[in-house]
């Protein structure tokens, strides 16, 4: 019992470790603690922000007499979070061990390792339970006047209510990992699969939210009755567990406070079983894939190396752009955090090209102010001028250059002894982002102009102010990476998800796209539309400009700061 507890206490430390910025590049203890209590501040404003946004929730739906369907809903919701982050860290806690022969060499069952692993993934699982179910059921008891039986109830729900599908989520990553382990484009699929199921959120929400912008406030609050009722009777009926869960805190079933309790009990202990049964079997498949992948990585470096040696040809530009596509694809969490905006931009210009800006116009006006027709055309032509910055900001969203650096890692010996100027080694680097986005800021421009979404000069506004900020802003990442490399990563997220340029890039991209649009407001407004895209044309090449300067300059000094990394 003592071994499991080391062990459950290492897995704690390294989930903690993993979540916050920078730690495992910290040597100095005060400099750990002080990273550590920003990070954990920054968690409890994240999570006193999301309690607060639920309670309201709660409470809107307790105003609308519809307090019965918060205890079903609470434990869907808080199976769901659980879920999700299950499903995203099972491969990393429960696979990815660089010292698996240490471990399972150690005089302890592997059912014990196995099982603090697992207990990891269930204890994360229940801490976000209790995030988002606990504002709920404290809006519900608001209401509906609380016993001792059904706040016990409610508390056992936010205790086993992840369980059951957790361990669902945990078996189905056990699954794919075993596929994967003989399938060479797992990645590839994955990160498919992913933008697939973000862009099935994202039109899901948004049609949502159009559609309610459309109605009346009465119809609004019917609609969002009828919703609710409709999704509490269908959670109730798909995922048993809820309504156990529901008519033991609101009717006091005893029976089904013990078939949610030994539903939630058994599930995890037969996953238990199948995966540390499975356990050495599907590692060893894991490891045998990851020499497999090796040898593939040796021989594209062989091949790159070749086309390296000849200086004079246009090879090696070309390799190594090459060389980028396969590290993007090669690391799923890169490839989605820093793809998504090339999926948002041709969304957007599929959406202008089927259905126009009525609808958006339409949302935005309420039914008890209809626009006059010089309203109307006033509206459209200012909701028309800033598309371009719509475009811009999705662009802004795909960084990938800016942290192609760091990513090199240990292997960065090879870019720094390449027979290459250091400008095309990072011109490689720059042009593996800048080629697709140019490319996909045409097609939008290409395909909004030909369907008449847009007119001709808008239209061409979106590559040529899209292409201008995002050469900027992603210099200005690229020259940070360059100054300041991360070359000791443990786990790409560290660079993809925390690192300084990625940050930069996304704030300081936010900053200009805001300030744009205040201006193009403002010269529409007061102006003219002529000045706007004057304006919007002066930015564009003064983005692009200052943007060249900048590489420039991180050319001449990246050797120096790169043998510094």
């Amino acid at each position: 019992m003592k071994n499991a507890f080391i062990l459950l206490r290492v897995q704690a430390l390294s989930l903690i470790n993993s979540l916050a910025p920078g730690m495992q590049r910290q040597t100095n203890q005060a400099k750990r603690v002080r990273r550590l209590v920003f990070t954990a501040i920054g968690f409890i404003l994240l999570v006193a922000l999301c309690a607060t946004y639920l309670f309201l929730s709660g409470a809107g739906l307790t105003a609308m007499g519809l307090a019965n369907v918060i205890p079903a809903l609470a434990t869907l919701m808080g199976s769901i979070v659980g879920v999700v982050f299950a499903f995203t860290k099972t491969r990393g806690i429960l696979f990815d061990m660089r010292d698996f022969d240490h471990v399972m060499s150690l005089p302890i069952a592997r059912r014990t390792i196995v099982a603090t692993r697992l207990a990891t993934l269930y204890g994360s699982a229940i801490l976000l339970s209790l995030v988002v179910m606990t504002p709920l059921f404290a809006a519900y008891f608001l209401v509906v006047t609380p016993t001792f039986w059904s706040v016990g109830c409610a508390m056992l729900s936010v205790l086993f209510a992840p369980l059951v599908p957790v361990s669902i989520a945990i078996f189905l990553a056990f699954i794919i990992t075993a596929i994967a382990a003989h399938f060479r484009h797992a990645n590839a699929v994955f990160i498919l699969f992913a933008l697939a199921l973000i862009l099935a959120v994202i039109v899901g929400v948004y049609g949502l939210s159009f559609s309610m912008n459309t109605m009346s406030d009465a119809a609004m609050l019917a609609t969002m009755g009828d919703l609710a009722t409709a999704v509490d009777t269908q959670v109730r009926t798909m995922w048993p567990p809820t309504a156990w869960a529901a008519h033991a805190i609101t009717d006091g079933s005893v029976l089904s406070l013990a078939l949610f309790g030994s539903g939630s009990i058994a599930v995890p202990a037969l996953t238990l079983e199948i995966i540390q049964r499975n356990y050495l079997t599907l590692t060893s498949l894991l490891a045998s894939r990851s020499s497999a992948h090796k040898r593939i990585r040796q021989d594209s470096q062989d091949q790159m190396n070749q086309a390296l040696s000849i200086p004079a040809s246009s090879k090696p530009f070309f390799a190594l752009i090459k060389k980028e596509f396969h590290t993007i694809v090669g690391i799923p969490t890169y490839a989605i955090n820093c793809l998504f905006g090339y999926l948002f931009m041709m969304l957007i210009a599929v959406a202008l090209a089927i259905f126009g800006l009525d609808p958006l116009l339409s949302a935005a006006a309420s039914q008890e102010a209809e626009l006059t027709a010089a309203e109307y055309q006033q509206a459209l032509s200012l909701v028309m001028s800033l598309i371009p910055w719509v475009f811009a900001f999705c662009a802004l969203m795909s960084p990938t250059a800016a942290c192609s650096v760091s990513l090199e890692g240990h292997a960065v010996w090879i870019m720094q002894t390449a027979p290459l100027s250091t400008q095309t080694i990072l011109g490689a680097k720059l042009a593996s982002n800048a080629i697709p986005q140019a490319l996909l800021l045409i097609l939008c421009g290409l395909i909004c102009c030909i369907t008449g979404a847009l007119t001709p000069l808008i239209a061409f506004e979106i590559p040529l102010l899209g292409f201008g900020m995002f050469y900027l802003v992603i210099n200005v990442g690229l020259a940070l990476d360059v100054a300041r490399p991360n070359l000791s990563w443990s786990s790409p997220n560290e660079v993809v998800k925390r690192g300084l340029p990625i940050t930069v890039c996304i704030l300081s991209g936010l900053f200009l796209i805001f300030a744009g649009i205040a201006g193009t407001i403002a010269l529409s407004v007061f102006v003219g539309s002529l000045a706007n895209h004057i304006y919007l044309f002066t930015i564009a090449i003064l983005c692009c400009g200052a943007g060249h300067l900048i590489f420039i300059r991180t050319s001449r000094k990246a050797v120096a700061s790169l043998q510094r990394g």
